[in-house]
């Protein structure tokens, strides 16, 4: 039987009865106290003689009921997710997992990690295939797979009343982002398809008229 060199409890052939013993005699003792460095063949040395220690089986039991009960950070799960990282258990430590888990309800973690729950939540604001802003918002009447666009959004709040299905708002400067109340207008499905026809039909005609040119370098017109 050993002493622990720091609190002078009994231990199994082990310097330290625990690992917070080491740690605090390394800042008492060690080269953690302020003011002395340590070299890098130091390090080396140190890191040799620690490979392989492992705390004892009724420490490891000591640290679980410690633990037990407290919340982990994000940060303290993904410090665990790393650690596991290509760690392969044995069959029969996997049988004892199998086990363990046996009859026990795994919870549904597909809901909490929905919308505000996901890490990578923004907010619910993002665009859509054809460049328009879309909001989460699956409580809309109208909401398509739970989006719905943004200058929509912004025009019934403008009118304080939902826009039927053959509403159309048109974008004044035909900047699919710029959702100010000012650059929108709100018409019909056939009004829209029409000012887009006779945009069309301008386009033409300042082309003809040389007031348009395509670049077939840039592949656009100027």
């Amino acid at each position: 039987m050993n002493k622990c060199q720091f609190c002078q409890k009994e231990t199994k052939n082990q310097k330290f009865c625990r690992p917070k013993c080491c740690y605090d005699w390394q800042r008492k003792y060690g080269w953690y106290k302020q003011g002395i460095k340590i070299s890098q063949e130091a390090k080396e040395k140190i890191s040799k003689r620690n490979k392989g220690w492992k705390p004892s089986k009724e420490i490891r039991q000591k640290m679980s009921l410690a633990s037990k009960g407290k919340p982990k950070s994000l940060e303290h799960i993904k410090n665990i997710s790393k650690g596991r990282k290509g760690i392969k258990f044995s069959m029969s430590h996997r049988k004892a997992l199998s086990l363990a888990r046996k009859g026990k309800k795994r919870p549904d973690l597909s809901l909490s990690r929905m919308a505000e729950g996901n890490p990578a939540w923004k907010g619910g604001r993002t665009k859509d295939g054809n460049g328009y802003w879309v909001i989460h918002m699956p409580e809309h009447p109208y909401a398509c797979q739970g989006k719905i666009k943004e200058h929509r959004l912004v025009m019934e709040k403008y009118l304080g009343k939902y826009l039927k299905p053959n509403e159309i708002v048109h974008h004044i400067d035909f900047d699919k982002t710029n959702n100010k109340i000012e650059n929108l207008y709100l018409m019909e499905k056939g009004q829209h398809s029409k000012l887009h026809r006779d945009l069309e039909l301008k386009v033409r005609q300042m082309y003809k008229n040389n007031l348009l040119k395509f670049d077939k370098e840039k592949g656009k017109y100027v």
